[in-house]
């Protein structure tokens, strides 16, 4: 079940559009490398989940050796990892020099058939966003601290517990539109997400 609220977004492209009503992902909570592990160990897996844990902690660290000997690393269903480099421009060729010019070595996943797209698979549950969770919880907290009288409860979207304010994810409202590059139509369908 994917979490989603709705934000109304405008397209940097064209500010003089009115905004539109875009979905925006929420995560209802944080899996850790450890639970991570468990869960893979749980799946009739012949490894327990330290095994597990200590073969993805190998795979992260060999990735990244791979990745500065300069390769691009394919990994099956999963896709393909690469470097690129991001930084300022030299106003001449003869004067370029990475030590002087590179600013970031970014990775870049490209997914494999796996991930491209989740959708036909995925389901949705609607939720309030981050700020109107947040302003529920201020009220909430400010009834309590009010003698006599009982804090009323708040309503979650289409059913179901709302995630924690406090847990991360994407901010209907507080995400900037336009973040996905050279998609003009969709500015706000952009998610993002650490790997540790």
């Amino acid at each position: 079940m994917i979490n989603y609220s709705i934000a109304m977004l405008g397209n940097p492209a064209k500010q003089e559009d009115p905004k539109k009503a875009y979905g925006v992902a929420q995560y209802a909570e944080k899996i850790s490398l450890d639970e991570f592990s468990e869960h893979i160990s749980d799946h009739n897996c012949v490894y327990d989940a330290e095994d597990v844990q200590a073969i993805l902690g190998k795979a992260v660290k060999c990735l990244r050796e791979m990745l500065l000997a300069g390769k691009k690393v394919e990994l099956g269903k999963l896709g393909e990892f690469y470097v690129t480099l991001q930084g300022r421009g030299a106003d001449l060729a003869k004067d370029y020099s990475p030590d002087a010019y590179v600013e970031k070595v970014n990775v870049v996943w490209t997914p494999g058939k796996s991930f491209e797209n989740l959708k036909k698979d995925a389901t949705f549950q609607f939720v309030a966003s981050r700020d109107e969770q947040a302003e529920a919880k201020r009220k909430a907290k400010a009834q309590e601290s009010t003698p006599g009288q009982k804090p009323s409860g708040g309503g979650s979207g289409s059913g179901g517990s709302t995630p924690d304010p406090g847990t991360g994810g994407s901010q209907g409202g507080t995400e900037s539109p336009g973040s996905n590059p050279g998609d003009s139509e969709n500015p706000g369908s952009q998610g993002g997400g650490d790997l540790e």
